[in-house]
């Protein structure tokens, strides 16, 4: 009995210094990078450990960031994009090996045998729909009109043989959302509701990009290389492009979100498994990024230093890891583009993990 009572004290005391390490982290990350608002969360178990609320919502006003308020979660969507789609899968409604011609009227040849697997994965080649996007600047698209993108878009050329490499692009999520849409009779945004957000509860959550008004969201800022901020208001999504970008939420329903994967509230276990595997591309090789760094499916997938993680980063902003081998997660929201979010959740988890 002793014992026990002397090993519930050491792990007492560890805890105790892994949490005020962690606050003390991002304390330190904020004055860091001069970010003006922040709030994060460390999950063990499916317990909230720690989790804080930290500076402004909007620096202009003067507002603090509260438990109220919701984060463009940017690309970060695209990780619950890759839930919702397995979903579709797992219930024999959509195939990942599915040519997307089944589904997409006015397609040109080289695209018709796209698959499902390789929109979700990234590896389809199709050319990016996103003209450029300057600091600053609000994201200059091909068009802007569904009616159009197919036929916009096929007079580019493709970037690369189907299957054969990886390229970050916001066009093959988009076209998926238009096969959702074919499959399920449903708009993307209401089929995630459905199928994703209201089974975890995630109230908070609601689609709209930065020409929409989003009750309680944060105002978002840049990061000059010299550390000034400057307002950053350039995230502007048309409707089909929602699957890549288009989620705002808070911190608990990050935190629900995270609890529902580890869990497997949305989906069965092996098919779940396979969203964050790192996909194969043609040739049989895994799909790697640079060293122990890889994609699946909207999910990156990690393994640094035999520390494995998977989970997704938007906007230079948010993020979220989920490491499954430490039954830990840790999720990091905040206004201000250009950190290397990844980087900063591994410093906020590093109190919490155990290296083998």
């Amino acid at each position: 009995m002793k014992k026990i009572i002397i090993a519930a004290s050491i792990f007492l005391a560890s805890l105790s210094t892994a949490l005020a390490s962690s606050d003390t982290t991002v304390l330190n990350i904020m004055k860091e990078f001069n970010i003006p608002g922040l709030s994060y969360a460390v999950v063990k178990n499916g317990k909230v450990v720690q989790k804080g609320y930290y500076g402004k919502a909007n620096v202009e006003l003067n507002v603090p960031l509260t438990e109220q308020n919701v984060f463009p979660i940017f690309s970060t969507t695209k990780a619950i994009t890759g839930i919702a789609a397995m979903k579709l899968i797992e219930e024999g409604k959509l195939k990942l090996d599915d040519k997307i011609g089944k589904y997409l009227e006015g397609l040109p040849a080289q695209w018709e045998n796209i698959t499902v697997y390789q929109l979700l994965t990234l590896t389809s080649g199709l050319p990016d729909v996103v003209v450029e996007q300057k600091p600053g600047y609000t994201m200059a698209w091909v068009t802007e009109n569904e009616q159009d993108l197919i036929k916009s878009l096929s007079a580019l050329p493709m970037q690369f043989v189907p299957g054969e490499s990886w390229h970050y692009n916001q066009t093959s999520l988009s076209l998926l959302g238009l096969i959702i849409r074919k499959v399920t009779g449903n708009e993307y945004s209401n089929y995630v509701q459905n199928a994703v957000l209201n089974p975890l509860n995630m109230k908070s959550a609601r689609f709209g990009d930065v020409w929409k008004v989003v009750d309680n969201r944060v105002t978002n800022y840049g990061i000059k290389k010299n550390g000034e901020l400057m307002t950053w208001n350039t995230y502007h999504y048309p409707d089909f492009a929602l699957p890549n970008a288009g989620l705002n939420l808070g911190l608990e329903d990050m935190v629900k979100f995270c609890n529902g994967i580890t869990s497997n509230k949305i989906l069965k276990e092996e098919n779940q498994r396979k969203v964050y595997t790192v996909a194969k591309l043609n040739n049989n090789k895994d799909n790697l990024l640079g060293e122990g760094v890889g994609f699946g499916m909207g999910w990156m997938v990690m393994d640094m230093n035999g520390v494995k993680a998977y989970g997704m980063s938007g906007g230079a902003a948010t993020g979220f890891l989920i490491f499954p081998e430490q039954k830990l997660s840790v999720i990091l929201l905040t206004n201000a583009s250009g950190i290397d979010v990844e980087g900063l959740i591994m410093r906020i988890a590093s109190p919490h993990l155990i290296v083998k």
